[in-house]
């Protein structure tokens, strides 16, 4: 029911102010490390670009006059301070931030108007925002479709990676190792805590064989204790079924003994009986 749409729309307005907060962030920090790794001293100057080009972006409504502005902006600042190497990089930067974002009312029209479902609609506002599958080797570069190769990412961030290799991801997104601890800290504290299925107990050590092999060794998840407690675990439980299977194994035995004692018994009665007929057939 629309109605029903009209109660997210208080939640799609943060959301859509946390989407173009976050790309615009997300591409304004990589123009940050590129001329950072370049020339340090000079990164405050080409921070304070930054809020140039969203203030001009507040006043320009037009897409491709923004686009030039931002782009001359940042060709004249690149050339002042001699680094013009940078341009394409930048430029490339500067082009992924967004320029287009749905309005209230084209939202609106748009639900009105499109025969789909309204669980759908309601879907696409948090669309952006919801949790997806990454493979940590990207399938286009022939990794697996395997768990041992899965982790969850946001799924603007995994978009915006594709196919780029984790150690190209790192130079520029150097917390992905501690969001990758605080992942894996809180499914092995679910497997511990028997919420998740036990076939998942050697996931963590797979994930971070995988993680460690994209990365050349630059994530390297802290999951030793987790490892001790599972191998004690699992020790406990080998001999708690050694126990059993050595239980089964005596009555068993036991079995076997008493089966073969009826045995004994037939057999004797077997004998009894052959030796009565034969003398009853001898006296006739």
């Amino acid at each position: 029911m629309l109605p029903e749409i009209y109660k997210f729309h208080s939640v799609k307005n943060f959301l859509d102010k946390m989407e173009k907060r976050e790309k615009l962030d997300f591409h304004f920090q990589n123009i940050h490390n590129i001329i950072k790794a370049k020339k340090p001293k000079n990164i405050e100057y080409f921070d304070s670009l930054k809020e140039e080009v969203l203030k001009m972006y507040e006043i320009e409504k037009n897409n491709k006059a923004r686009e030039y502005y931002a782009q001359e902006i940042y060709k004249k600042a690149l050339n002042e301070h001699r680094l013009n190497t940078l341009e394409n990089q930048v430029l490339q930067e500067l082009d992924k931030i967004p320029k287009n974002f749905l309005s209230k009312d084209s939202f609106f029209t748009y639900a009105m108007n499109c025969k789909i479902n309204d669980g759908q609609i309601v879907s696409s506002l948090f669309a952006p925002y919801l949790a997806s599958e990454e493979h940590v080797h990207a399938i286009s570069q022939g990794g697996e479709d395997v768990l041992g190769n899965l982790i969850v990412a946001h799924r603007n961030c995994n978009s915006n990676r594709g196919s780029k290799p984790y150690t190209e991801i790192l130079q520029f997104h150097k917390d992905i190792p501690k969001h990758a601890q605080t992942q894996i800290d809180i499914i092995t504290q679910n497997i511990e805590n028997n919420v998740l299925p036990e076939r998942l107990r050697t996931y963590p050590v797979c994930i971070a064989d995988t993680l460690s092999e994209a990365s050349d060794g630059t994530i390297e998840l802290n999951i030793v204790d987790y490892c001790k407690r599972v191998i004690e675990q699992t020790n406990k439980n080998v001999s708690q079924n050694d126990k059993v299977i050595k239980e089964l194994e005596n009555k068993k035995e036991k079995i076997k003994e008493q089966i073969n004692n009826v045995k004994k018994a037939n057999s004797y009665e077997h004998g009894v009986n052959k030796k009565l007929t034969n003398y009853l057939r001898s006296q006739e």
